[in-house]
């Protein structure tokens, strides 16, 4: 004989049931955005890392461009913040050796600046719109021309901040004519001019310290002059010294040129950031700088007496000669 299973009848859950489960439900709706908040906080970049040029605080454009020192900005407005990259980005300088060196602001690059101008405008640079997808970065450094910071879909965050690194190290100026001398000289805190009077070669392999030195001064243009043929037009008014080479620096204030040098021995890297030093950190500019009667040219170099006669001499003979031209054309035309 076969028993019969009874089914047993399904139990109705109660009103207490009900109630129970609905409460964990709103306690769980009202707990996991709390629960997602403290990861983000915790494990995501907050945005407080990296501030805003303007906005909250005491930072301005221009106190961050005379510094020198490496700084990366990414555009944004009112709608666009920070991005995600970027602070990404930022984790992978802080991991660099030199990375922590590099600052990141968020800054409004077409928002106009005391000058009347916003970024793109002072700088001569095409304005793009912003994307909310991707940021618009530039580094600053050693108060040259910003350089945009191209991102492609292949440019990891490691990969960019080893190129800004490298990017933003500070190389000598060659002059080689007045033109370099205006474009690196005549700018926002002037240039340090080191020159050699026998016409030594200056380089950071002749003097592997001066890129320590430079990278201590950022705000401050290294330039170098080589070669006897080209005189300094304000060589009389620098000081006299055995140093060679020598180290001179060159300042333009309100359309007028200043120069200050030193009455040193000798040119080594203690030397250099003592006379650097005295001028950065004194607040008497005119104690420690000269005025220039004209603007700092470059010249040929003056001709020795010797040179003198001799040029002399050629141009009497030439004078001489030209005479006797005309005198054989006269006699002719009489004839």
């Amino acid at each position: 004989m076969v028993k019969k299973i009874e089914k047993r009848p399904k139990k109705e859950k109660s009103i207490v049931d009900r109630f129970t489960v609905l409460k964990k439900i709103q306690i769980l709706v009202f707990v996991a955005p709390v629960v997602l908040a403290i990861f983000c906080y915790f494990l995501l970049p907050s945005n407080s890392d990296i501030p805003t040029i303007g906005l909250g605080n005491s930072l301005t454009f221009k106190d961050i461009f005379a510094s020198g020192n490496p700084t990366l900005i990414q555009c944004v407005n009112s709608t666009i913040p920070v991005l995600p990259y970027t602070h990404s980005l930022q984790k992978s300088l802080k991991s660099l050796p030199s990375g922590s060196s590099v600052s990141i602001y968020g800054f409004n690059c077409h928002e106009e600046m005391a000058n009347k101008k916003n970024f793109f405008d002072l700088f001569r640079i095409p304005s793009v719109p912003l994307h909310e997808s991707f940021p618009y970065l530039f580094l600053l450094a050693n108060t040259l021309q910003p350089k945009a910071i191209t991102i492609q879909k292949s440019s990891t965050p490691q990969f960019l901040a080893e190129f800004i690194i490298k990017k933003s190290k500070p190389k000598f100026h060659s002059i080689i004519n007045n033109e370099n001398l205006n474009s690196t000289c005549f700018k926002l805190g002037g240039c340090a001019l080191i020159f050699s009077r026998s016409g030594k070669s200056i380089s950071e392999k002749t003097h592997p310290w001066i890129q320590s030195v430079m990278e201590k001064y950022r705000s401050i243009r290294f330039s170098t002059f080589g070669g006897n043929y080209k005189m300094l037009s304000f060589h009389s008014e620098i000081e006299t010294s055995k140093s060679d080479p020598e180290i001179v620096m060159i300042r333009k204030k309100e359309n007028e040129f200043f120069i200050s040098s030193r009455n040193c021995d000798e040119f080594t890297e203690k030397s250099v950031i003592e006379f650097l030093s005295s001028l950065t950190d004194s607040n008497n500019f005119d104690d420690k700088f000269k005025l220039l009667s004209e603007t700092p040219k470059l010249r040929g170099k003056k001709p020795s007496k010797t040179e003198k006669i001799e040029q002399n001499d050629a141009e009497n003979e030439l004078f001489s000669e030209n005479n006797k031209k005309t005198e054989n054309k006269i006699k002719q035309n009489n004839k």
